[in-house]
Parts: structure tokens; sequence; C-alpha cells
């Protein structure tokens, strides 16, 4: 069976938008690599917050990239647990990155109204299945950390029979609700038993539509302060510390104040920083500060109903989060030649990438994860899975030694910004990263954040 790196996400856009590549020396007030949902995010909220000029640069076509092939969840969590944020950063600074993907939520509210994209951003409740204690009380404790510093989003159901129940530390009895069985099958839409079920807020969104017509926008509402080129690779970045900066796409430059990059740490290309005499070892140092993921994604049309997003976490036993085994199912309303349907989204599975070994989708195999795809859904789903999925796709993620975002200026190079890498949750980490960037462009200042460039 052959699984194409096929997304509904892609399938929705205009094929024929196109912009074209820069053939010509260009100046502006900032240069932002890449045209994926954080840089567009970073173009938008610099055009609408400043009068800043600004140049996009795609390597190949918007969208194409992790914005096009994830699983369009939007979600205000992290990643890493609360608590490991906790230990690091202290609580102040971790309920403070918190507080900023609520904003940034916000801020891709606003987005969407003001881009007239209602239909694109599905609002839904999401629902968590557990089935270990060390998972429950690795929840309430994130949940107990969150509600001491006012970001509280969690609600937990525990089933009246589960034996375990009774070993539930003191502290932690008064954060459940008690339920029968019933009521969490029914929410996990599932015949699987769940002893635990965790509740919060979610939405749905197609990043990739998103980016087109926020450029659009943008064409229309600032024609003398953005322009965006596509099919026009970043070969090297040349930072001086006493002229303009250059932005090189093979024999054209734009000279540019600042520099910020939003390629997900897929850059292939130099940056040769005239501050400092390493400049090239630093380049490829910052390169490999990362592990490349591979996330796989299947979709089948279902009968339409309510939005809704589910995690199944199967494994009973008592694994650290780094390698714990999950799944996650979202239905969002799809609409294919004028019909409403439901598109229900599958994934879980990923594999790392090598750094030694590139991650090419024209070539790379995924049968395996899609095997493993088809066997939970037939196990633990209780619609009807199709014997073959309309949509296979698969993208690249970076995830961060820290395990969170980079927002913000170089620490040690003046003029280079980062709004970097998803750690596999990025659509909210992105428009807020933009937004921040935009604010401290016009002159806010900001505390010290867990996102700051390491």
């Amino acid at each position: 069976m052959q699984y194409p790196n096929h997304s509904p996400w892609i399938e929705q856009l205009d094929d024929a938008i196109e912009y074209s590549k820069l053939s010509h020396h260009a100046k502006s007030d900032v240069v932002v690599v890449w045209a994926g949902i954080s840089g567009v995010s970073t173009a938008y909220q610099i055009l609408t917050q400043t009068d800043i000029s600004v140049t996009l640069l795609e390597a190949k076509k918007m969208g194409r990239w992790a914005s096009g092939h994830n699983a369009g969840q939007v979600v205000l969590y992290f990643e890493k647990p609360f608590q490991e944020i906790t230990k690091e950063y202290g609580l102040e600074k971790a309920i403070d990155g918190q507080r900023a993907l609520f904003r940034g939520f916000e801020v891709l509210e606003d987005m969407v109204e003001k881009l007239r994209m209602k239909k694109n951003l599905e609002i839904c409740e999401w629902y968590m299945g557990v089935r270990s204690l060390e998972q429950l009380i690795r929840h309430l404790e994130n949940k107990f950390l969150r509600d001491t510093g006012g970001a509280q989003f969690d609600a937990i159901f525990v089933d009246q029979h589960w034996s375990a129940i009774h070993d539930l530390p003191e502290q932690f009895r008064d954060m459940v609700t008690v339920v029968d069985q019933d009521f969490i099958r029914q929410k996990l839409e599932t015949h699987e038993y769940f002893p635990v079920l965790l509740t919060s807020k979610k939405a749905c969104a197609n990043s990739a539509l998103f980016c087109q017509n926020a450029l659009q926008y943008l064409i229309k509402h600032f024609p003398d302060r953005f322009h965006i080129y596509e099919h026009s690779p970043v070969s090297e970045i040349r930072l001086f510390p006493d002229r303009a900066n250059e932005v090189w796409v093979d024999d054209y430059r734009v000279e540019t104040g600042d520099v910020i990059l939003c390629t997900n740490g897929f850059e292939h290309f130099h940056i040769v920083d005239l501050h400092h005499s390493s400049s090239r070892e630093r380049d490829r140092v910052f390169h490999k500060n990362i592990q490349w993921l591979v996330g796989y994604m299947a979709g089948f049309f279902a009968p339409h109903k309510k939005a809704s997003a589910i995690s199944y976490y199967p494994e009973a036993l008592p694994v650290d989060w780094h390698s714990e085994k999950y799944f996650y199912v979202t239905r969002r309303t799809f609409e294919q030649n004028g019909e409403k349907k439901s598109l229900i989204c599958v994934g879980g599975p990923d594999s790392i990438v090598p750094h030694e070994t590139p991650y090419d989708p024209s070539t790379h195999d995924p049968k395996e994860s899609y095997d493993e795809i088809q066997k939970f859904l037939k196990q633990y789903r209780t619609e009807e899975v199709p014997e073959s999925f309309p949509y296979t796709w698969h993208g690249l993620m970076g995830y961060t030694h820290t395990g969170l975002r980079y927002i913000g200026q170089d620490p040690t190079t003046p003029h280079l910004w980062y709004n970097l890498w998803c750690n596999g949750v990025g659509i909210v980490g992105s428009v807020y990263g933009g937004w921040k960037i935009a604010k401290i462009l016009s002159g806010t200042s900001f505390p010290p954040s867990i996102f700051d460039p390491q």
C-alpha cells in the first residue's frame, strides 16, 4: 500500500496564487525568512503594529512546509511537562510562559476576525484519556502548579470504580471529579477502558490556508511596505557592525536592518556574523541544537458532527514524558466541492531523523507508522475505520534541548531575531512569537522569559 504525502490543508489552498522570485536588489527595514505560520504571523504583526517595511522570503512555496504538514491542532499547553519547566525556570516564569500561550490564542482569534477567516478556526473541547496512576499524578502536579499561578484550564474526571483512586495523594483528591465509566467512554468515543479523563480547550485550524489569506490581506493593505518572494531560498546572511545587513538569494541581496529567522530550524544557509570571528562555526552549532522528528497523520471522512479533539494514552505503565506513547484524533469541518463534511485526523507516531540522514519526504517510507495508526483506530475508536485513507501526510518538527520555542533577539548578535521551532505545538507559539517581536520592535520591553533564545 502506498502512503503519499498528501495533506488536506494544502489541498484547500488556491494554487492560482503565486508570488514572484526575487530577481533584483532590494531594501527593507526587516527581512523575515520563510513564509510559514511563524513568518507570516511575524510579518503581519510588524506591519499592523509599526511603520516598518517588511520583505518576506520563501524558499519554495508558501505554506508547503510544516505549516501544511501538521495536525492542525491549536493547543494551549507545552509539549514539556509544566512541572519540569517550573523546576528549570521557576514558577513565575513558567506561569508567564503559560499566559503567553493564552495571549497567543487571543492574538490568533483577533487575526482570524480581521482576516474574515472564522471558518478556518474551530474552537472545540479537548478530551484526554490516561490509564495509570502515575500519569494522573503527573497531570495533577501540572494542574496544581498552573492553578497556583492563576493559569487554570483543566478539569479531571476519574472512574468511580477505579481501585487506584484510593492511592491518590491526599492533596490531589479535591482536584478530581468522580464519574461512571460510561461518561468517560462517551467523551473519548471508545469502547476501551480508561479510568481517567482530562478536559481542556483546544481548536482546529488550517495553518497553510491561514498563511495564504493573511498574505493576501498584507499585499492589499500594505503595498508600499510589504513584499513577498517565493522560490527565493536564502543562501547567506551577512551581519555587519557598521552598515546595513544583507540577505542574499543567489546573486541578489536585500539590504536590511533586522533579520528574523522563522525557519523552524531548516536553515540551509550560512550566517556570516562579522561581529564575531567564529561565525561559521556558530552557524553549524545553531543547526545542531535541535532534534528532528517526523510526525505522521492520516485523514478520512465521517458524518458531520461538532468539532472535537481527543488524545489517548493507551500505556498503563509509569513512563516518562520523553517516551510516553499517545495517539490523537480531531474532528473538524471540511468543505470539499461545496459539501460540508467531518474530517477525522489521526496521528501520534513519530520517528527521529539523525542529522547525518536528511529527511526527504519524497522517499521517506512511513508504512510502519501508518500500520500503527490503523491498528489504534480499529481497537480504540467507535466509528467505522476505512481500509485505506484518502489523506496521509507527514512533516518535520524541530525540538530544542529546552523543549521550548525560541522567541526574540539573539543574545550575542544585534539585529538577528528568532521565532523558531515548534516542539510539536507550533501554531499558538508562532503567532505569539510574531506579536512579541513586533512589540519589541515598536519599543515595548518584556521581562526575561522561558522563550528567550539560549
